[in-house]
Formats: structure tokens, C-alpha cells, sequence
């Protein structure tokens, strides 16, 4: 980073960082002195029962490729530039924190994720085990219907992709096991580059769309636990 750059990069990642959204634009050196942009983002977590800030920069020289109107599809190379991000993150500073314990802490929500993308459910997964819920990870509803007579009890959420592998979909999976506890709340994630056909009637503390970020993920699980809709 050039020089008279150094002191207000500082000041600025220091700040409090509550939505993740993007900061600003800085320029880098590459070793031949040429410069070229990254994108700063920051986001305030708990990490390990510490708090903890996430910086992420990214070169944003190629930014218009997550265009919406680019041929090659703007939403798939939205969210594969967000994996490849959190994946470095993971790979870096947390390779081994998926242990779950049996029981819950007094107070902790358990949330049983339900996606087919293994990548993609990592991502999830680090991020609610970070902000401190408890998850059951599966990446079908055959896999998901085996551990429930163990996890019901426990789980509050069923956070499931609308479209899964099979003949079961999200819903019809929500539906086979709020048979058995009525109470546990559903939110469905869903690709926002195609239809939605069948579930208009689902109400939108129900939806999180794909591609998204930790911090919407996390705003719509709260706004889903804490709706009155059942």
C-alpha cells in the first residue's frame, strides 16, 4: 500500500463494522510498482467467544464480471466470488471448528441446515457456528429426516434450500417435521436468478435469496426466530 495510504487504511478497518458492507476502495503496489484497487469489506463477529473483526480485500479490477447482465450469469459468479472469499478465510484462520456438542448451552439455537452445495454449506455452517448457534448439517432430506428423531428436541430452525436432490423439495421436508414439533420455524434460501413458482404464498421473513451475505443470512434468521409466523 502506498505510504501516505497507511494511516487512514488503519483508522478505517478499525471502525465498527456491523453490516459488511463494502468500505471503500483502496489502491495496492504489485512488486513493479504498478497499482491496481481492492475492495474492503469488514464485518464484527464472535469468533471462538471472542470478539472478533473480519477484514476480507479483494482485488475489485474485475469487478463487472458479477454484472446482471453478463451472458455468463451474473448471480452464479456473484456468490462463487463470495465462497471463494469465505473459503480462503475458513482454510486460513478456523480449519477445525466444526465440533458440536451433544446438547445445547441454555440459551443457544440450534439450527438444522439442510444444502446440497458442500461448499456452500460451509460457508453457512462457519459463519452461524462463529456468531454462536449450534448446527446439525446435513446435504439432503434423506440425511436430514435420518437425524431428526436425535436433534428434534434441539432444533428451533430448519434453514433448507427450496429446490434439494430428490423427490422431496424444502417445503415438503418443513412440512414432514413440523408434524412432529410444530413450533420449529423454517427459512427457505432460494436461487434469486430463477422462479419461484408454488411458493408465492410463503411470506417473505420466510425467504433469503442467494447470492447473499453473512450478514443478511444472519438478519434473516433473526427476523424468521423472533416472527410469529408458525
Amino acid at each position: 500500500m502506498p505510504a501516505q495510504d497507511t494511516e487512514a487504511f488503519l483508522a478505517e478497518v478499525g471502525r465498527p463494522a456491523q453490516d459488511g458492507q463494502s468500505r471503500r476502495v483502496w489502491h495496492q503496489r504489485h512488486k513493479d510498482e504498478s497499482t491496481f484497487e481492492i475492495e474492503v469489506r469488514a464485518v464484527d463477529l464472535n469468533y471462538a467467544d471472542c470478539a472478533a473483526r473480519l477484514i476480507v480485500a479483494s482485488d475489485s479490477t474485475h469487478r463487472e464480471v458479477g454484472d446482471p447482465n453478463c451472458q455468463v450469469g451474473g448471480s452464479e459468479l456473484r456468490q462463487e466470488e463470495k465462497l471463494e472469499v469465505i473459503s480462503g478465510v475458513v482454510s486460513a484462520v478456523a480449519p477445525a471448528t466444526a465440533v458440536q456438542p451433544t446438547s445445547a448451552p441454555s440459551g443457544q439455537k440450534t439450527i438444522l441446515l439442510v444444502e446440497p452445495d458442500a461448499r456452500m454449506r460451509t460457508m453457512m455452517r462457519t459463519v452461524l457456528e462463529w456468531n454462536r448457534y449450534r448446527v446439525v448439517e446435513t446435504d439432503s432430506p434423506s440425511l436430514a429426516m435420518t437425524v431428526w428423531p436425535s436433534q428434534s428436541k434441539n432444533v428451533d430452525l430448519l434453514l433448507t434450500d427450496v429446490t434439494l436432490p430428490g423427490a422431496v423439495s424444502g417445503r415438503q421436508l418443513a412440512e414432514q417435521l413440523r408434524r412432529d414439533k410444530p413450533s420449529m420455524k423454517v427459512l427457505y434460501t432460494y436461487d434469486s436468478s430463477k422462479s419461484l413458482d408454488g411458493f408465492e404464498q410463503l411470506n417473505a421473513q420466510e425467504l433469503v435469496a442467494k447470492p447473499f451475505t453473512s450478514v443478511e443470512l444472519l438478519e434473516s434468521i433473526s427476523r424468521c426466530v423472533t416472527s410469529n409466523i408458525s
